[in-house]
């Protein structure tokens, strides 16, 4: 898992759209979106589900989030 990926994961579960996202990091929102759909596929479990424009935690990405914090709080 890349660490920056896990950093996008965190802002857009934060609330922050994939373009703020991408305009942060000074990547192309599509880059953002592939990379976040890569993550749940190497998890293996839907974490964010789109509603309207905004993405939303599932109840995994929830349980996820919660260890992504303290490992990216660790690095």
């Amino acid at each position: 898992m890349d660490i920056d990926v896990l950093r996008w994961f965190q802002m857009v579960a934060d609330g922050a759209t994939v373009t703020e996202v991408g305009e942060i990091f000074m990547v192309s929102q599509p880059q953002v979106s592939r990379s976040l759909a890569a993550l749940q596929r190497e998890v293996g479990a839907p974490l964010l589900v789109r509603s309207g424009r905004v993405l939303r935690l599932t109840h995994a990405g929830s349980v996820f989030k919660r260890h992504v914090d303290r490992a990216v709080d660790e690095i």
